[in-house]
């Protein structure tokens, strides 16, 4: 993936980059042979309805989905239904929450975001808007610390 296309739409805002993707911009050898089939972001739940149409003004697609599926989701999932972009074919989910909210825990996006750190050199040069990544998802998504000490 190229880390600056994979913003395209989301130049107002800043991202917070999870999952594999976070892990290889991280450039972390868990990584090493690892195949990523979407990009997962983050954005505050206040914030995700701008960043759907911001998505959606560049380029991207909600992917195949039911009217059914598009109400499932944004009523009881942490994501929106994920977005296609037509042109790269990249897959892209739009994530407001860490679990959806009937799991058992509910850990705090915010705590994410508030631990998250610029990418170098994914920045959009107008608006000072970038991608980040946490530590703390790091080490929930990748196995970058020991289970027990998690």
């Amino acid at each position: 993936h190229d880390p600056k296309m994979a913003w395209a739409g989301l130049h107002t805002l800043s991202v917070l980059v999870l999952k594999g993707v976070a892990c290889a911009l991280r450039g972390l050898p868990s990584v090493q042979g690892r195949l990523s089939a979407d990009l997962d972001v983050l954005v505050p739940k206040a914030r995700i309805a701008e960043a759907e149409a911001g998505l959606l003004a560049g380029g991207w697609e909600h992917a195949a989905h039911s009217d059914y599926d598009d109400a499932y989701y944004r009523a009881w999932m942490h994501e929106l239904p994920a977005f296609h972009h037509a042109h790269r074919g990249t897959q892209l989910d739009l994530h407001h929450g860490i679990l959806p909210p009937t799991a058992r825990l509910h850990p705090d996006p915010a705590l994410l975001l508030a631990a998250a750190e610029p990418v170098p050199g994914v920045e959009d040069s107008t608006t000072g808007s970038g991608c980040a990544v946490s530590r703390n998802d790091l080490a929930a998504t990748c196995g970058c610390i020991p289970p027990a000490t998690r």
